[in-house]
């Protein structure tokens, strides 16, 4: 279940519903999960405006 957080994160789904489909009790590791892929978002962006294609 490694990229499954992450497309579910990308899919739009919420933090709970990742939560409960990843059986976690808390939400530390889907969280981090959906914390790489929002910086990884941020920085594709910000490197896109840079570049002048956003």
């Amino acid at each position: 279940m490694r990229h499954a957080p992450q497309d579910m994160f990308a899919a739009g789904f919420e933090l709970l519903e990742v939560m409960q489909a990843g059986s976690w009790k808390t939400p530390a590791m889907p969280a981090r999960y959906g914390e790489r892929l929002r910086a990884q978002r941020g920085a594709a962006r910000k490197l896109a405006t840079l570049q002048n294609r956003a």
